[in-house]
């Protein structure tokens, strides 16, 4: 998935920074790195994002948000709450990226889910 296309206010880690070498200098410079953990705060004018990472808030530019490749952090989701939760094992499941040891549970909380159903 890409940054332009995450939801606010889910868990996600930095999977491909998508950029030239030269660039990702600054931006690992900034603290976001392949790896990182971080969660869309907003969804900026012109399709920039802003992100909150290691207690910071980090505006990118609509081109670096169409570049980077992300995934959703369920691991770190379950912190925030039950709905954070929820909606980063959805991403999970309709990306095909849903851990092994989540799909069980996944499925027996939203029956719904014919996906994860059809796999267990």
């Amino acid at each position: 998935m890409r940054l332009s296309e995450c939801p606010v206010g889910v868990p996600m880690i930095m999977v491909d920074m998508g950029c030239e070498i030269k660039h990702q200098t600054r931006v690992k410079e900034l603290g976001l790195r392949v790896g990182t953990r971080f969660t869309v705060t907003q969804k900026a004018a012109f399709g920039g994002r802003v992100l909150f990472v290691h207690g910071t808030r980090l505006a990118v530019d609509r081109g670096f948000a169409r570049s980077a490749q992300v995934r959703p952090c369920i691991q770190y989701a379950h912190k925030l709450g039950p709905e954070a939760e929820n909606r980063a094992k959805q991403i999970a499941t309709d990306m095909g990226v849903l851990p092994s040891r989540f799909e069980k549970a996944f499925a027996e909380q939203n029956p719904n889910s014919e996906r994860i159903a059809a796999n267990v």
